[in-house]
């Protein structure tokens, strides 16, 4: 069966590795001289670039609260299901999908890219009656008969098993690992000694995505000649001199940013898959992380350094810095297991195995 005429339902277009992935896959569809519109509200905040050629239909919102953004997704789920030209609809976000009974005239196709019942817990913004009702609403959602459900993991797999009744709906074979962008470009030479190590990670301001655990790794650090690169679309106040700030634009910024590292350092503890780690294994950092059952996706031969705290940080980042060779090593497997993780693999996966 091919894909015809595609809309991607997408929360928002701002930076962010679920949007990432989707408007990816977009974006190969274009290249296939697929047709394919991208439908989201228009938020405050950094945006991916679209692809050139792509019809969008957008909704700007008064004001970036719930109940304006349940209006706003309600009314584009409306022009999906008027659009008689559409045949496939691919949606990510976990509240999108409450409303896919809005559309049910067309074959949804559900890709589940974390747990996704956490986006409805320790919520610190938002009014909690309706995130009650979201959550409600989102579990009799997971009752809706899609015309295919994939997975980003076995983590998302099995965190989506327990909210459907038939525990044996769904397998291994629904997974799709995401594609990682970083892998089509060029590698970093060789890690190098310098007067600095240079960490990166990518952060933002929701608890959920390890903030509190950079601050505090940075305020404990009792290791000489560090520097922390940030990257983050939200606003951050905590300033220390062992930071630098960076909000990259573009992917080739993002990317070069990385390149002036040594090591990657995953902070977040809930995540679907991790993608800003792993994108930075592409070019050769050394990962460190936070656990997360995500990981476990391709943590090979146990290649991730994992802590779970600031003084665990101290302690294995001394260890693994006392031997050039070493380091040298781990960015060569890491390289390796991110090149699994192919853009274009990913598209021949999606068209062969679920549509």
């Amino acid at each position: 069966m091919m894909i015809n005429n595609v809309a991607i339902f997408l929360p928002s277009s701002k930076i962010g590795g679920g949007n990432r992935v989707l408007i990816k896959l977009g974006k190969m569809l274009l290249e296939d001289k697929r047709k394919c519109t991208f439908y989201f509200i228009e938020r405050k905040g950094k945006s991916f670039d679209l692809p050139i050629k792509y019809q969008k239909v957008s909704k700007p919102i008064f004001k970036d609260n719930i109940l304006f953004i349940l209006l706003a997704f309600v009314s584009l789920s409306l022009k999906i299901r008027q659009n008689k030209e559409i045949e496939y609809v691919i949606v990510s976000d976990p509240i999108l999908c409450i409303f896919s009974f809005l559309y049910k005239n067309k074959k949804i196709i559900r890709y589940v890219q974390s747990d996704d019942l956490m986006v409805f817990i320790d919520n610190e913004k938002g009014n909690k009656f309706f995130f009650g009702i979201y959550k409600i609403l989102f579990k009799i959602s997971q009752r809706f008969n899609y015309f295919k459900v994939i997975f980003n993991s076995s983590f998302s797999l099995i965190s989506y098993l327990k909210t459907v009744n038939n525990k044996f709906l769904y397998n291994n074979s629904h997974i799709l690992n995401p594609p990682v962008f970083t892998t089509r470009f060029k590698k970093i030479n060789k890690i190098k000694y310098s007067k600095n190590f240079k960490i990166c990670s990518v952060v933002g301001n929701k608890p959920r995505k390890g903030l509190g655990n950079l601050i505090n790794i940075i305020k404990n650090s009792n290791i000489k000649n560090i520097e922390f690169h940030i990257i983050t679309q939200d606003k951050i106040t905590f300033e220390s001199p062992l930071i630098k700030y960076y909000t990259p634009k573009t992917d080739i910024e993002y990317v070069n940013i990385l390149r002036k590292c040594n090591f990657f350092l995953g902070v977040s503890t809930f995540e679907g898959f991790g993608l800003p780690l792993i994108e930075s294994m592409a070019l050769g950092l050394v990962p460190i992380s936070f656990y997360n059952k995500g990981l476990d996706e391709y943590n090979d031969n146990g290649l991730i350094t994992i802590i779970n705290s600031p003084e665990d940080f101290n302690k294995k980042l001394k260890k693994i810095t006392q031997n050039i060779n070493n380091l040298e090593s781990l960015s060569k497997s890491a390289i390796l297991i991110a090149n699994k993780f192919d853009e274009r693999y990913f598209y021949q996966s999606f068209k062969r195995k679920f549509t």
